[in-house]
């Protein structure tokens, strides 16, 4: 049985509703993640599409050719990042109000990774080489 998870900006004025397929959290240490959040992304990927309540309050704006953000043009939450290309949304991982069940899985770009920042959860690792062949970009 799937539950749905419930997730929000900082003033709340954006919110949405979603069924995880799984709880495995990616970190992004690419340099758009670093500039963008100040340190890396940490996201939950979602299939699909998805309906948000307060949409007036997003705004998205193309982070690269491949991509897409958004955040709350109130207080500024970073929301997700998603491929002009493919279905779905990587969702900030700190939007959802219950963490519990999340799961370090994957770092990408880990050779960008700051070396101030130490990560000892086992996870896959990929390099930006590897990014880069997987999602031909």
């Amino acid at each position: 049985m799937t539950k749905k998870h419930s997730g929000s900006c900082k003033c709340g004025k954006v919110s949405f509703e979603v069924e995880l397929a799984n709880y495995n959290v990616t970190l992004c240490h690419c340099s758009d993640c670093q500039k963008i959040s100040g340190s890396h992304f940490a996201n939950i990927h979602h299939k699909g599409a998805l309906a948000f309540k307060g949409e007036e309050y997003i705004t998205e704006f193309d982070s690269s050719n491949w991509a897409k953000r958004a955040f709350c043009n109130i207080y500024g939450s970073n929301l997700y990042y998603k491929l002009k290309e493919a279905e779905g949304y990587s969702l900030a991982a700190g939007l959802f109000d219950d963490q519990s069940e999340f799961v370090l899985k994957t770092q990408y770009f880990i050779d960008k990774k700051p070396a101030y920042i130490n990560i000892a959860n086992a996870s896959n690792n990929m390099t930006e080489a590897e990014i880069r062949a997987k999602y031909n970009f």
